[in-house]
């Protein structure tokens, strides 16, 4: 797969480490607790491609290179 976006990369990157992570959680008989925070954060990081999550960091990026409500 290609990925243009360096911050799309990352963000794919950080999904499958925490999908991983909550796959070896089950496996070893983590809390569900702890299960479902790393399955979050996955989701969160595939928000950040898809436009449905935007973390700070991205936010004022967006309104340095874009100048909005300048």
């Amino acid at each position: 797969m290609i990925v243009a976006n360096i911050r799309h990369k990352d963000a794919l990157v950080r999904a499958k480490d925490d999908i991983c992570n909550a796959l070896r959680g089950l496996q070893d008989g983590v809390s569900p607790e702890f299960v479902a925070f790393e399955i979050r954060s996955s989701l969160e990081a595939v928000g950040e491609i898809i436009g449905e999550t935007a973390n700070e960091e991205i936010l004022h990026r967006i309104f340095d290179q874009f100048c909005i409500g300048k």
